[in-house]
């Protein structure tokens, strides 16, 4: 009987010891995992004050005499680099396959605010 019951106890305190572990080891994951989506958060949070500037796209028509280089030059946002590389993004934007406009029709155009 003795036995029997040293081995049950052996058995409990093994058992307990397991649970605690299990309890220590779920307890560290779930503080690790809170500590990568705070920083994660405060990441993206401090990216984002970066940038104060937001770029708005609105609808222009077209004017008899307007050319696509003079509606870029007119709308080109300052952050967007040169005349040509926003020529090519109106041309983008409008699925243009060419510079030619027509008189009547609209535009796409980015404009920050």
């Amino acid at each position: 009987m003795n036995r029997r019951s040293s081995r049950t106890t052996k058995r409990r305190k093994i058992s307990k010891r397991a649970k605690r572990a299990k309890r220590l080891f779920t307890g560290f994951i779930c503080a690790l995992i809170i500590c990568v989506s705070g920083s994660a958060f405060l990441v993206s949070a401090q990216g984002l004050s970066d940038y104060d500037t937001h770029t708005y796209y609105k609808s222009i028509e077209i004017q008899k005499g307007d050319t696509l280089w003079d509606i870029a030059r007119q709308t080109k946002p300052a952050d967007c680099g040169s005349t040509a590389e926003y020529v090519q993004v109106l041309k983008d934007m409008n699925r243009l396959g060419s510079d030619d406009i027509q008189s009547g029709r609209h535009l796409i155009v980015a404009c920050n605010m």
